[in-house]
């Protein structure tokens, strides 16, 4: 579904991006070319993300950051992060 955020607004200057927690490139590039994705997919293999976030993550886990790193949405449900999505691009 993350696929389908990210080519629906993307041009409403939305990224996104997925990200890994494991350590194979190859893997993560396979993941990616199976389930044609076309968004980037970070690697995390030492999980420093998650502190930043305060959040350990469960897969799949979504997160809305906006520009200044704030997190406007954290949960797991797309409905409503697609509800907060459109609210936040709805917003000038």
């Amino acid at each position: 579904m993350q696929k389908e955020f990210w080519e629906a607004y993307r041009d409403k200057s939305l990224l996104v991006v997925g990200l890994d927690l494991g350590d194979s490139q190859a893997e993560v590039k396979a993941f990616q070319e199976r389930h044609h994705l076309t968004f980037p997919v970070l690697m995390d293999p030492d999980r420093n993300s998650s502190p930043r976030f305060q959040k350990d993550f469960v897969m799949p886990y979504n997160l809305l950051v906006d520009g200044q790193m704030v997190v406007r949405y954290s949960g797991s449900t797309l409905n409503s992060l697609n509800h907060r999505l459109v609210e936040l691009l709805s917003m000038p």
